[in-house]
């Protein structure tokens, strides 16, 4: 019996045991099936290491991110097959079909596409993000549009961006980039490198230079060529931030990096400019992988470029090239970029025309729009500045000689935890050589009521004292020897004119700009990101320091025929006993070296800067971010000009030692150099708040307040030592609001931006002269401020899968709140007072940019038409007349002739119109150079008065031939 019940007890038990082994089992089976761990890494082409890339598994709600090393793992999943979502910006998604459990790692690898990259903002802010997810007025131009452009210059690929104005209408160098009304500089000399003083134009994300102003512009050692990948710009207020001293904007040329495989692209763009002038250039680039991991690539790129110009003045406006290379090492978390850049390159600047009719401009009668008055290349010859100075040769074929070597390198690493670290520095040593020739003004001739312009009051021992001159005066062809004009003065103020016969009844005369510039320029940016959570930090410091030697001078004043392509005027002067005095060189040149102002300088700037963004729930972000900046300019001057005059040398006939050759008499003499100190220091700060209505539309607003040191031209502005001592001017200040709404779908977007923006702390002062002291000066500054009022608008329509239609508008109303300026009357400073006005305009500002591009786009072909008008804007400050409202349509037609084969057509300008873009008024020298003083008074009084316009240029016609190798 007990053995029956100890039996059946373990027959329980052991029944029992069953049922828990078995139950065990299934458990395990269970959690087998059920909590499956899937593990994988997210890499580029280059193998390199994707951090922060999202991968979510289709159909659930489980996702992740990839770490520092680009590995992700995935639990509790389900045994069987999984479809993987995988995307990064830049990117394209992803999707991959795999089985759990795996194994051994998943390896995803993505690539970059163009469409991805339009969405991607690298520029204007800390931290890499989608357009549709950043609080920034951005745009991007991309590589499949840069293909189908064909741009006068690098800041000609601007034209299109809302709120921006781009004025190339003088070449490829020297041109203009201003933003949301920001002053512009109506060019009357060949210096407006100040044309960019509030925006930063960038390569790879450091400024061409930490200078603007003086003839050290950075589009002079800028070019876009066949190394340039896409270009982003941006506008407003976080560009005071994000970049050192550029409160308007950042411009920031991206360039290409070699990929795994090799790939090379040849380039060849032959065209007429101005209808018959030709254009040759070819580009030459090429890249691939260095190693067996390919994680090692190159990229070489250059052109070279030989063309005549819309207006040929006999010889080449633009003769040169460059080239620029990178090599870039990929590795766990990072890269290191080392790049470089060789730029050899003359460029020419177009002049003004003559134009009547101030409300409706038109070409004076015999004159056409391909017309040029730069003068002739001939015009060479040695002058000096003071007697025991150097000897320096004027040559106006050498035009604008820029060259620039660069070397860089660029550094990233990211590591555990969330940080990052990243430097970018760059050595360059600048110059630039100009020789360049522009019209002070045209003279007309009867001589008997307003004589040649500096001819019969030339500096000579004759004229100095008041001695009338007596004798002929000549005027004749230099390079024919044929005789325009011939007049006899027998006592002061009595002429006779015996001749009288210069084409069109006038004259031109100019100066000949002589500038020679030398920068040697170090820049550095160090950049630190902590990743907390959602929440993102970047601490970082640029520092820039440029030396400088800067001389400017003018190698004196030229007299030329009024008509295409002038002739140089030879004048001389025969007295009544047969001496021949000669006035001018042979090819028309006079009083040589008749200024001159030389400053070595350090401009030291350090920048600290601090920004954060962090989400605020689901559908806010918000960004913020402090920017200090110390700009230090320090060195020294010495100035002359025509109150220090060389009197020995003056009387014992100029550094030839001959009187009868009068051009070279004018010397100047050596003044004591003084040293100067500027320092500014400013605190700048923007913040925004993003809210993502969903995944397609956003909305932001933000504010700014930015400030901008003076740029070199300022510093070297003054002329004596006195003045140097009280011109200390303000830094500029920007402050600026905006609001923006935001569509982004796959077939639509809409980028709608309201912004209001002021700038203060504008300095102006005079340069007068003193004829009892005998000497010049400069006023103290006096400061004015204006405002802009506007709203921008782009919009990109994709209509069907080939048709599509980009567009931008801007209206905007600039308006000065009160503009302050000198009014130093007759000579020296006892009746120089400063004048007030509420409401002035703001020149040269138009009020409406709008530009429409509908484009169609096959596999076989693509073809575009873009418009763009122009607006009217005041003409100065006073509103004396209205330039009028012009537009240009461009045509682009391309065609792949093969796999490997493209060929593209493009036609500038297509209707020809010219609208104009800045002036002089009336009245020739020195009228001519002071078109604020012009008055609609002075409009009304003479309707039909011939003025000279700068324009945009004419019509061109290129062919593009581009051969890829992959």
């Amino acid at each position: 019996m007990k053995k029956n019940n100890y039996s059946s007890v373990l027959a329980q038990r052991s029944t029992k045991g069953v049922l828990i082994f078995t139950l065990m089992l299934l458990l395990v089976s269970a959690s087998t099936s059920f909590a499956q761990q899937l593990r994988g890494k997210v890499i580029d082409k280059n193998n390199g290491a994707i951090i922060g890339a999202s991968v979510v598994v289709k159909g659930t709600s489980k996702g992740t991110t990839s770490g520092q090393d680009g590995r992700f793992s995935l639990d509790k999943l389900s045994a069987g097959t999984v479809k993987l979502s995988v995307s990064f910006v830049g990117y394209a998604t992803k999707e991959v079909t795999v089985r759990v459990p795996q194994s051994t790692e998943v390896e995803i690898t993505l690539v970059e596409t163009e469409a991805a990259l339009e969405e991607v903002v690298v520029t204007g802010v800390f931290d890499q993000r989608k357009r549709i997810d950043a609080s920034v007025a951005i745009s991007t131009i991309t590589a499949r549009e840069l293909r189908t452009l064909a741009p006068v210059s690098a800041a000609d690929l601007l034209k299109n961006i809302p709120g921006v104005f781009v004025n190339s209408s003088v070449g490829e160098v020297d041109n203009q980039v201003t933003v949301r009304g920001t002053p512009t500089v109506n060019r009357v000399g060949n210096d407006n490198s100040s044309g960019y003083f509030y925006v930063s134009m960038q390569e790879d994300g450091l400024p061409v230079s930490n200078l603007t102003g003086g003839g050290i512009g950075p589009d002079f050692y800028l070019r876009a060529d066949v190394n340039l990948k896409r270009v982003e710009a941006v506008r407003g207020g976080s560009a005071s931030i994000t970049g050192s001293d550029a409160p308007g904007g950042l411009f920031n040329y991206v360039s290409k990096e070699g990929g795994p495989n090799f790939e090379a692209t040849a380039i060849l763009k032959y065209g007429f400019e101005g209808n018959t002038n030709p254009y040759f250039r070819a580009d030459l680039g090429f890249g691939g992988s260095l190693n067996a991991n390919k994680d090692m690539t190159y990229y070489v790129g250059g052109f070279y470029r030989k063309s005549d110009g819309a207006r040929y003045p006999g010889f080449s406006m633009n003769n040169g090239g460059q080239v620029r290379a990178n090599l870039v090492k990929t590795f766990k978390g990072g890269k290191v970029k080392l790049y470089a850049k060789l730029l050899d390159d003359r460029n020419g600047t177009f002049d003004f025309l003559p134009y009547t009719n101030f409300n409706n401009p038109q070409i004076a009668s015999g004159f056409k729009d391909t017309d040029t008055f730069v003068g002739s290349g001939e015009a060479q010859f040695n002058y000096r500045y003071f007697s025991n100075g150097p000897e320096v040769n004027f040559n106006p074929k050498d035009l604008i000689h820029n060259k620039e070597k660069m070397v860089g390198l660029q550094f990233e690493k990211s590591f555990e935890n969330g940080w990052k670290i990243s430097n970018n520095f760059k050595y360059s040593n600048k110059s630039s050589r100009w020789n360049m020739q522009y019209v002070l003004g045209v003279g007309t001739t009867g001589i008997d009521a307003t004589g040649l312009p500096g001819i019969w009051g030339n500096v000579s021992p004759n004229t100095l004292f008041g001695t009338p001159r007596i004798g002929t005066l000549s005027v004749k062809n230099a390079l024919t020897g044929e005789e325009y004009y011939r007049s006899t003065q027998t006592a002061r103020g009595v002429f006779s004119t015996q001749l009288d016969k210069l084409p069109n009844n006038g004259f031109i005369f100019g100066m000949g700009n002589a500038l020679n510039v030398n920068v040697d320029e170090i820049i550095d940016q160090l950049e630190v990101h902590k990743q907390v959570g959602k929440s993102n930090f970047t601490f970082g410091a640029y520092f820039g320091r440029s030396k400088v030697d800067h001389e400017s001078g003018f190698a004196g004043q030229y007299l030329s025929t009024l008509e295409n392509r002038p002739s140089p005027l030879d004048v001389s002067i025969t007295a009544p006993n047969g001496t021949v005095t000669q006035v001018t060189t042979p090819f028309g040149y006079k009083n040589n070296g008749i200024f001159y102002a030389h400053n070595i300088l350090t401009n030291n700037r350090l920048d600290v800067f601090f920004g954060q963004t962090s989400p605020i729930g689901n559908k806010f972000t918000l960004d913020y971010g402090f920017r200090y900046n110390y700009t230090q300019f320090v060195g020294n001057a010495e100035a002359q000009s025509t109150s220090q005059l060389d009197f020995p040398l003056l009387f014992a006939g100029g550094y030839d030692k001959n009187p009868l050759t009068e051009y070279d008499n004018l010397s100047l003499v050596a003044t004591t150099p003084w040293s100067y100190d500027r320092t500014y220091k400013s605190l700048s700060f923007s913040s925004a708040l993003n809210y993502k209505i969903n995944d397609k539309q956003a909305v932001y607003v933000r504010y700014s307040i930015g400030q901008k040191a003076p740029d070199i031209s300022r510093i070297t502005q003054p002329r004596t030592k006195e003045s140097s001592e009280f011109l200390y001017l303000e830094p500029i200040k920007m402050t600026q609001v905006e609001l923006s709404y935001k569509v982004q779908t796959d077939n639509f977007n809409l980028f709608v931006t309201p912004f209001y923006s002021q700038t203060s702390n504008l300095a102006e002062s005079a340069f007068a002269s003193d004829t009892v002291a005998n000497t010049f000066y400069n006023t103290p500054p006096v400061y004015s401020k204006q405002r802009s009022i506007g709203i921008e608008l782009e919009s990109n329509v994709k209509i069907s899968a080939n048709f599509n239609v980009r567009g931008n508008l801007t209206l905007q109303d600039p308006k000065s709140v009160y503009k302050s300026f000198w009014d130093v009357g007759n000579p020296g400073k006892a009746d120089d007072k400063i004048i007030e006005v509420k409401d002035a305009s703001i020149p040269l500002t138009p009020k409406v940019l709008f530009s429409i591009t509908p484009s169609y786009n096959t596999d076989k072909f693509n073809t575009s038409l873009s418009w763009r008008y122009v607006g009217k804007s005041p003409a100065n400050s006073f509103g004396a007349f209205d330039m009028a409202a012009y537009d240009q349509l461009d045509f682009a037609f391309g065609y792949n002739i093969t796999k490997n084969i493209n060929a593209n057509f493009n036609i500038n300008n297509v209707l020809n119109t010219l609208g104009v873009t800045g002036w002089y008024p009336p009245g020739g020298f020195p009228a001519s150079t002071m078109p604020e003083n012009f008055t609609k008074a002075q409009r009304e009084a003479n309707p039909n008065a011939v003025w000279g316009a700068r324009t945009t240029q004419p019509r061109a016609f290129y062919l593009t031939i581009s051969y890829n190798f992959n």
